[in-house]
């Protein structure tokens, strides 16, 4: 509940808080519809588990009704001038990422500040997915619901917006908390990730094989996928 509450907290309150229920047990969606019945602003959606967030994501989007759409996972939470700090980039850009804060020791996240052109991100994820707001009208087509890119599907649709020209900055501004406790760089499911990462790079240089900015992305990730393996096979 503490992401929907945080939700609901923002100084410049959002027109819907629409939460997506993935096939959660009995008992939680149970909580979820007594929460939702005595907040009116709040939708609660439910559906099935697919594997991936990506399913009720896209799901939202089709749904809501405002120009900006707004993602936070349910393990994340906003400061409570995040829509607040965001809404002066909103005619200049279509894209908005900002800076969070990690849960694990509070120190400030920012991977970039600025304009975050093309050839940038494919090089890397500069862009935390609960910092960032969208152009409802950009995202309708949403994040790849493969089962296979689960954990990469939020890097995948801003590669796919910025293939598409959408403007895309990213702000110092910390706006949110991102939960980075089960995180584990030197793990085998990390250097897994990487390595499907490393894969789809390269499908997409291959489907524009005269790009600087897919070769580039191709070889890069593919490196740090050499590199996690490694480690992870040797411990270190």
């Amino acid at each position: 509940m503490r992401a929907v509450l945080s939700a609901l907290a923002q100084t410049v309150p959002p027109e819907e808080v629409l939460v997506w229920d993935d096939g959660s047990g009995p008992e939680t969606r149970e909580r979820l519809r007594r929460f939702v019945a005595l907040h009116p602003q709040v939708r609660l959606h439910e559906g099935p588990a697919t594997g991936t967030p990506a399913v009720g994501r896209n799901r939202l989007i089709e749904l809501a009704r405002g120009d900006w759409v707004a993602l936070l996972d349910d393990d994340d939470e906003w400061l409570p001038d995040k829509l607040e700090r965001q809404q002066e980039y909103m005619e200049a850009w279509d894209v908005i990422g900002s800076a969070a804060r990690r849960r694990s020791n509070g120190a400030v996240y920012m991977p970039w500040v600025g304009r975050v052109s093309r050839a940038a991100l494919f090089r890397h994820n500069v862009l935390v997915l609960s910092t960032v707001t969208v152009r409802r009208s950009l995202a309708t087509s949403g994040f790849r619901e493969d089962p296979a890119l689960a954990g990469l599907e939020d890097y995948c649709m801003w590669l796919d917006l910025a293939d598409e020209g959408a403007r895309i900055v990213a702000t110092s501004d910390v706006v949110a908390t991102y939960d980075d406790t089960g995180a584990d760089r030197l793990s085998r499911e990390a250097s897994a990730l990487q390595r499907r990462l490393a894969g789809h790079m390269r499908r997409r240089w291959r489907a524009r094989l005269h790009d600087p900015a897919a070769a580039t992305g191709a070889v890069v990730h593919s490196a740090r996928a050499g590199k996690l393996r490694a480690r992870s096979l040797f411990g270190r």
